[in-house]
């Protein structure tokens, strides 16, 4: 793992995005992998792939992070409240609602979305979606 800063920036395929700390004193950050939020392809088990504009701008695109236990349709605060493959969502109704849905390709015919929910797009991206109802 790589320090980084402004000006020490992380290898192609990395984003800096990993909070060092001893305590409450902040050591810095570390480079973390750079993922695919359509593939899920997180390398180690116990991570998901969540958006995360503000580390990763380019779009399908997010970090790998620690997974939560939040299956379809359950109540999220944060990415980390999902379970691998599921991002936190908001909903229309009621407004401010955000629940996990699973993480859907707009792009690919069959998206993988369950029965009674359709792959809608994921905000800030084109052809990542999540399944709501």
């Amino acid at each position: 793992m790589l320090f980084c800063d402004d000006s020490h920036p992380c290898p192609m395929g990395d984003a800096c995005y990993i909070r060092l700390h001893n305590g409450a004193i902040e050591l810095g950050y570390l480079c973390g992998d750079v993922c695919s939020l359509r593939d899920q392809d997180c390398m180690f088990d116990g991570q998901g792939c969540y958006p995360a504009s503000q580390y990763v701008p380019e779009m399908e695109k997010g970090i790998c992070a620690a997974t939560g236990a939040g299956m379809q349709g359950a109540a999220c605060m944060t990415q980390g409240d999902c379970a691998e493959g599921f991002i936190c969502a908001d909903v229309d109704n009621p407004p401010g609602t955000s629940v996990c849905a699973a993480a859907c390709d707009r792009m690919d015919s069959m998206p993988g979305c369950g029965m009674g929910t359709t792959c809608k797009q994921l905000q800030g991206h084109t052809a990542t979606g999540v399944c709501l109802p």
